[in-house]
């Protein structure tokens, strides 16, 4: 009997001490992020007055069917008046697929590739239009892509290129120039406002997904990608250009869980809280800068 009030009474205390430290974990998280939000806060106006923009938008990669995810992509953007630009895979798409709720305004529409299959060498960087392929089998693809994504969305296409892995091959940017596209988004800082000729690059910066080799994806902390919107906007702001990129946030819904929806919305709602912070739409995204660019 003693023996059982003993392991009783260290079995409350255990319970108590694990309350107490997902208590005092989630308060230190919980400041984190008040303390991130209020960072962002302050940069937005210091950004507003050195008459820097603070310019983001939203790509979301990977579209092959309607799904409660695909749904919850629309509702999301929809809730918060966010457009986003979504990439199909032609390939891979089903002939049903359906966009009629999709708010004009708001959801929009682009290539990912044909596939999205990896031809790239073990090691080697992943890449479906690498340079190592050759550019009739790359044309006769993007060519494939095109012409179901005309099938499936008519004009609602958007004439921009997203390439799977956000890798092209150098060698291969004629083959969009000749088929019409006038958009490029990879990821990362972009090195020019243009690939070639009139295609105009506007890349993503932030994943919200961490990918993992063997595993599948977790979501960044909301408090992460705060700070990681912080130093881009500062960047920004010390480090000014004639032509300045929008921040690009990156998502896939396909690979997102409950606790990613979750965030996701979390964090269109922080942003919402800030003003000063303007979401563009696509085509604007891709718009040509009505000022002469000098090299």
């Amino acid at each position: 009997m003693v023996r059982d009030s003993i392991q009783f009474f260290n079995r409350r205390v255990e319970l108590n001490v694990c309350y107490m430290l997902e208590m005092s974990t989630a308060h230190s998280r919980r400041h984190k992020m008040l303390t991130s939000i209020e960072k962002l806060r302050e940069e937005v106006i210091l950004s507003l007055e050195h008459n820097t923009k603070v310019n983001l938008w939203w790509r979301d990669d990977d579209l092959i069917n309607n799904s409660v995810k695909f749904n919850n992509l629309v509702d999301i953007s929809g809730n918060y008046g966010v457009p986003v630009l979504i990439s199909i895979i032609p390939g891979l798409t089903s002939d049903s697929l359906d966009i009629h709720h999709c708010d004009e305004e708001l959801i929009y529409f682009c290539q990912h590739g044909w596939k999205h299959i990896n031809h790239e060498l073990d090691g080697e960087l992943k890449s479906e239009f690498g340079s190592t392929r050759e550019t009739s089998v790359v044309l006769d693809e993007i060519i494939s892509g095109q012409m179901k994504l005309t099938y499936l969305l008519g004009e609602r296409r958007l004439p921009v290129f997203v390439p799977p892995w956000n890798t092209f091959g150098d060698k291969h940017l004629n083959i969009l120039k000749d088929r019409g596209f006038t958009g490029l988004s990879t990821h990362n800082i972009r090195k020019s406002p243009f690939a070639i000729g009139d295609i105009r690059i506007a890349n993503t910066h932030i994943d919200i997904l961490r990918w993992h080799a063997h595993a599948n994806p977790s979501m960044i902390p909301l408090e992460n990608i705060i700070e990681k919107i912080t130093d881009l906007v500062r960047r920004q702001r010390i480090h000014p250009l004639p032509d300045p990129e929008p921040i690009g946030l990156l998502s896939h819904h396909r690979a997102m869980d409950k606790d990613s929806w979750l965030m996701i919305d979390e964090l269109f709602s922080v942003l919402a809280s800030i003003s000063g912070i303007t979401w563009m739409t696509p085509p604007k995204v891709f718009e040509k800068p009505k000022i002469i660019l000098v090299d």
